[in-house]
Order: C-alpha cells, then structure tokens, then sequence
C-alpha cells in the first residue's frame, strides 16, 4: 500500500501546520520584507508564491500597515461568533420543536392554525373581550 493511500487518496486529508508552522511563516514575511520576491523564496522553500503573499499581507494587517481586511484577531473572534451563532440556532430550534410536542402544534404542512395549551390555562381572546364588555356593563 502506497504513502497516499494509507492517507487516504489525497481527498479530504488537508495539513495544518505544513511549512514549519507560525515560526517558518514568520521568517517568509521577514524575508520578503528584506527585498526577496516571494517567486525566489518559493522556489527556495518549496510553498507557493501565492501563499507566501498571503502571509505578507495577513502580517501586515496585523501590524497594522494595512486596513484592507480583517487581523488574525478580528477573524478568530469572528469564526467564534459564528460557532456561538450555530449553536443558539440549534437550541433555538430545539426548544421550539420540544415545546411544539408540548403543545401539540401542527407541522409545517398542516393548515389549522397554532392553538394554545389547555394546560396553560390560556383562553381565546374572544372569551377575555367578552367578559371584560361584562365586566364593564356594556
């Protein structure tokens, strides 16, 4: 069995880290930013000039020598808002699918409109109007 295939084809394998990691990362910026052309430290380093650009541009809005974009901050604490969002959506719905058995509302297909528990000791609207006009002797 062959290297690729023990990884499993190459589909859905993807590498965090590759390259060295941050420190590797860090000294590619450092070395662009001395005058070498990210073509020049691609051919040398083996990533790509695109990506190597990508992390110039990413260290410089972190430094702040841009303002095109989002900081390495910025886009973590977006990415955990967006987690948080997920997640309240799904007990959002969880909640109203629980209180739906509850009460025994109708599905989405049915066309009879939403009724309030009995248990709840809720009563139609009609009924309150009615006794209130009594109430005031109208």
């Amino acid at each position: 069995m062959t290297g690729q295939a023990q990884r499993g084809a190459g589909r859905g394998v993807r590498r965090r880290g590759a390259y060295g990691g941050a420190a590797f990362r860090r000294q590619m910026v450092e070395l662009v930013r001395a005058e070498r052309s990210p073509e020049e430290l691609a051919q040398e380093f083996q990533p790509s000039a695109p990506s190597i650009r990508t992390w110039v541009r990413q260290a410089d809005l972190d430094d702040g020598r841009r303002q095109d974009g989002l900081t390495s901050a910025e886009k973590d604490e977006l990415a955990r808002l967006r987690r948080e969002n997920k997640i309240l959506r799904e007990e959002k719905e969880i909640l109203r699918t629980s209180r739906c058995r509850r009460d025994r509302c109708p599905g989405p297909g049915d066309a009879t409109p939403r009724q309030p528990s009995a248990a709840a000791g809720a009563r139609p609207l009609r009924v309150e109007v009615e006794q209130w006009l009594r109430d005031m002797d109208i």
